[in-house]
């Protein structure tokens, strides 16, 4: 008689480790890293048998531990396999290599590199950018206007608007990461200067003038960049400076607009206020002179006559008791009841503003 005995041998499980950077030995089969690190990996030891690797780009190792593996892209798997009596039992390995952070830098004039990735700077500024250092991998640069660059520091970079944005790309292992670098253009201010009458600028935006004068107005001497102006009932012009501005009321606004070398705009609103014109009031009586005052006694059946200095422009009017009007600058044989007469002279300038005078004529 006959008995047959069958004996199976078992797959012997491997236990995966993974050791990073010269650190402990962590019992998983999976790890994240970064582009760099160094990794090792390995299975439990066992007396006998026989161990062998495979991995990626044709990877093959035949021993139970492997250092430094290559890691050349986001994921890498590396295959361990172990063969006792005939029988093999494997294990993946898999090791995802992480995005490297940008730290960002940025220099201005030359000065100590700041440690942030955004900065307001003047125009005409030289502004530097830059990611900190790293020993393997690739960068690349994208800007304004088609710009592109593969270094890790760009100089001088063109600022050719307001806001500028720049940015920066470092790939290693195959993994990517991305850092955005923004440089803001401040506007370049304006100080105003007003000159009246062809005296001395002053550095104001505002003042007060009579009807007539002539006024220039301009923003300080700049060597780059463009003017433009705005003011009353259309006015237009292209110059820093302008002349013997028009003054039509009683306030004048004007626009100045600055644009810089790198396209930002900065304003700057004058105003011109035109006074008011004192009159300075004549009575003449019975044709005699002409005296310097708005009140005066006189004789009832006196004839007076009133008016207000000699002005080249504007207009005049009257009013007066019992409906009294009249449009010239000198009224005569003025109407006079008994007790106080009261007449108001208005003059209004070429500028629109207005002033009166009082005369009080009391008739004895």
């Amino acid at each position: 008689s006959t008995q047959t005995f069958t004996v199976t041998v078992n797959s012997t499980p491997i236990v995966p480790s993974i050791q990073v950077n010269g650190g402990a030995w962590q019992q998983t089969a999976s790890a994240t890293v970064y582009a760099g690190d160094t990794v090792n990996l390995e299975g439990q030891l066992l007396s006998t048998g026989s161990w062998s690797w495979t991995g990626p780009s044709g990877f093959t190792a035949a021993t139970r531990v492997i250092n430094a593996v290559p890691l050349r892209s986001a994921t890498n798997s590396y295959t361990l396999t172990y063969t006792a009596a005939g029988v093999t039992s494997t294990q993946v390995f898999t090791l995802t290599v992480r995005a490297t952070p940008i730290i960002p830098y940025i220099q201005v004039n030359g000065g100590a590199w700041q440690q942030t990735a955004s900065v307001s700077v003047n125009v005409g500024d030289t502004v530097n950018l830059g990611g900190q250092l790293l020993s393997t991998g690739t960068w690349s640069w994208t800007g304004p206007s088609g710009f592109t660059a593969a270094t890790r520091v760009i100089n001088a970079i063109s600022l050719k608007s307001a806001t500028n944005s720049y940015t920066l790309t470092y790939t290693a292992a195959g993994v990517s990461s991305t850092q955005v670098f923004t440089v803001t253009v401040k506007s370049t201010p304006i100080t105003p200067y007003v000159q009246v009458n062809g005296g001395a600028w002053q550095q104001t935006a505002s003042v007060a003038v009579n009807a007539g004068d002539a006024v220039t107005l301009g923003g300080q001497q700049l060597s780059t960049g463009t003017w433009s102006w705005t003011g009353p009932n259309g006015y237009t012009a292209a110059t820093r400076v302008i002349n013997a501005i028009p003054l039509t009321s009683p306030t004048n606004s004007y626009t100045l607009t600055y644009t810089n070398a790198d396209g930002v705009t900065s304003t700057q609103v004058f105003t011109i206020t035109v006074n008011s014109t004192p009159i300075v009031p004549y009575v003449q009586v019975n044709g005699g002179a002409w005296q310097q005052t708005a009140s005066l006694a006189v004789s009832s059946g006196t004839t007076v006559n009133l008016g207000g200095q000699q002005l080249s422009t504007g207009t005049w009017s009257w009013t007066g008791p019992n409906g009294f009007t009249a449009a010239t600058r000198v009224i005569n044989a003025v109407p006079l009841a008994s007790g106080t007469n009261s007449y108001t002279l208005k003059y209004t300038n070429t500028a629109g503003v207005q002033s009166t005078q009082i005369f009080t004529i009391t008739d004895n």
